[in-house]
């Protein structure tokens, strides 16, 4: 993590897990940007990484129904923003 944080992306907080013992090490990476994600997985992976798994939460089209507008509004609140990015890499 940077010491000095000089925009949101930067001090993104990134969950790590890694998923095996053996190598090459595969992780699994959350956070609430995908470019923070990204750079943890290069950080870990100094010879590269291939992508297993790749999902960003988006927010979409605004349905033309007001009822649905605050429905989505309603989950996107309880939505954990933590997590709105997850990429599963395997070291090369």
């Amino acid at each position: 993590m940077p010491l000095l944080c000089l925009g949101l992306v930067a001090c993104a907080q990134v969950s790590v897990r890694r998923v095996n013992t053996v190598e090459p090490a595969s992780y699994e990476l959350r956070a609430s940007h995908m470019p923070a994600l990204e750079r943890e997985a290069e950080q870990r992976c100094p010879k590269g990484f291939e992508v297993t798994r790749r999902a960003e939460l988006k927010e979409g089209l605004e349905p033309d129904w007001r009822g649905a507008r605050w429905w989505n509004l309603g989950l996107l609140r309880l939505d954990d923003e933590g997590n709105r990015a997850q990429l599963a890499v395997t070291c090369r």
